[in-house]
């Protein structure tokens, strides 16, 4: 089995390169059943490793993530380096998803007439299963 430098980058939907505890990279040949696999963490910089590969070319890649979805490509080995072209682009998984969270204090103007609408209904309940209706104002308001 060659053994073959794969240089490559994973990216988030930002543009950024991924950072990733355990990134698994897995290597087919096309004209063949033959794989094999790379176990390492991504740290926010293009990817430079070596791992042994199955005869053949074009191989197909194959990135499997704990924060991001997988991704696979074709990748050219030539010279005993194997590049996969332009960036794997890899959207996060829902469960870590990290979205960034606005307090209602700090909300544009443009959220001004909802603020006050919210802030003055008598029916706005917060929890579910609340009997009584809550503000949205004040240090209520601040917590949402």
């Amino acid at each position: 089995m060659p053994i073959i430098t794969l240089d490559f980058r994973i990216l988030d939907v930002d543009g950024v390169d991924i950072v990733d505890p355990a990134v698994i990279v897995r290597l087919g040949a096309t004209n063949s059943g033959h794989t094999t696999m790379k176990r390492f963490s991504a740290n926010g910089r293009p990817i430079r490793t070596t791992m042994g590969a199955p005869a053949g070319s074009p191989l197909l890649v194959r990135v499997s993530t704990t924060r991001y979805r997988d991704s696979q490509k074709f990748g050219a080995v030539r010279d005993g380096l194997l590049t996969a072209g332009e960036p794997c682009v890899v959207p996060r998984r829902p469960d870590a998803w990290l979205p960034t969270f606005t307090r209602w204090d700090a909300l544009p103007a443009e959220f001004g007439r909802m603020l006050a609408l919210l802030g003055a209904s008598t029916s706005l309940r917060l929890i579910q299963r609340s009997r009584t209706p809550n503000s949205c104002s004040g240090s209520m308001g601040l917590a949402i």
